[in-house]
């Protein structure tokens, strides 16, 4: 068992670019432990990863529906849509510009199947990522913010026993700032996993919020330079007996 069957993701993965990389970054996600240091009382991960690992998920591109309305207007919208790229050009590296496969086994298992989508150019972004079929569902967004303003809004939907996964790195130069909301809505039956990394030489506001969903784990990480800035604030919401 695991999140995804070991038959499914390695047939998705003979449809991709950079085979043998991916295979290898797969290989790292069996490999990896979900901890490296076991819960404690000042140290919990608030996580039931035998949830994840029940799931045995396939991994495939699905059905695009006509009928799916972003959640927010006047942005540019990059749908991803039951495995379903549309708005961005997808790039077929699996690797990310910040983020290691090393640093957790589910970004391991993310990067050795998602697309790619890279951001670098000012504006306000969306990326919708929807899904509502019982399918694992990674994407792998690079955000370079040299200069001027960035407003990027992560927002993920999902239903059934699906399992969004995404891996977001954002490098805000000295000359940028960057606006940054992640959100993950769920139903008591969904799945989702997000790890966030930025590096700020310039400003960053970050919101993040989590609800609904059966099991979510969600990290966000920030290094900042000499003379830069950020704020954050985050709220996780549970339904019934999710909490």
């Amino acid at each position: 068992m695991g999140v995804v069957k070991e038959e499914s993701a390695k047939g998705y993965i003979k449809r991709l670019g950079h085979e043998a990389e991916r295979e290898e970054l797969f290989l790292t996600y069996v490999k990896s432990p979900y901890q490296v240091i076991n819960d404690s009382p000042t140290l919990k991960h608030y996580t039931n990863w035998n949830a994840f690992d029940s799931l045995s998920l396939e991994v495939r591109e699905g059905k695009r529906k006509a009928d799916i309305e972003p959640p927010l207007k006047d942005y540019k919208l990059i749908l991803v849509a039951n495995n379903v790229i549309e708005g961005a050009e997808t790039l077929d590296s699996p690797g990310n510009a910040g983020i290691s496969p090393k640093e957790h086994k589910l970004v391991a298992l993310n990067l050795a199947l998602s697309k790619k989508v890279k951001i670098d150019r000012p504006g306000r972004y969306l990326i919708y990522h929807y899904v509502d079929e019982d399918v694992y569902s990674p994407i792998n967004v690079e955000v370079e913010a040299k200069e001027d303003v960035f407003e990027v809004v992560y927002y993920a939907e999902g239903y059934g026993r699906a399992m969004q996964s995404s891996t977001i790195y954002i490098d805000v130069g000295k000359n940028a700032a960057v606006n940054f909301s992640l959100i993950v809505k769920g139903e008591n039956s969904s799945n989702a996993f997000s790890y966030s990394k930025v590096r700020v030489e310039g400003s960053i506001n970050t919101s993040i919020f989590v609800a609904g969903a059966a099991n979510a784990h969600v990290q966000y990480k920030s290094f900042l330079q000499a003379n830069s800035s950020a704020s954050f604030n985050a709220k996780a919401l549970g339904t019934r007996d999710n909490n």
